[in-house]
């Protein structure tokens, strides 16, 4: 028998929840999307939406997203 727990439960021990947007511009969310073309290659899509509205702030769609175009 294992007379310890996992050390994955750790983290949610102290997980906190996230503030809501009270107003517009307020918190924003960015997520990663990718899809492949026809001819097998890759497309990444970017996006920053605005959490208190829903509305997609900006779209950057490319093969390659570097961190540095993220920043």
């Amino acid at each position: 028998m294992r007379t310890k727990p996992p050390k994955r439960r750790k983290a949610c021990v102290k997980r906190e929840l996230r503030p809501l947007a009270a107003e517009k511009n307020e918190c924003w969310r960015m997520d990663f999307k990718s899809d492949k073309l026809f001819d097998g290659r890759q497309r990444r899509l970017l996006t920053l939406v605005d959490n208190h509205t829903c509305e997609s702030l900006a779209i950057h769609v490319g093969h390659r997203i570097r961190r540095y175009k993220v920043v």
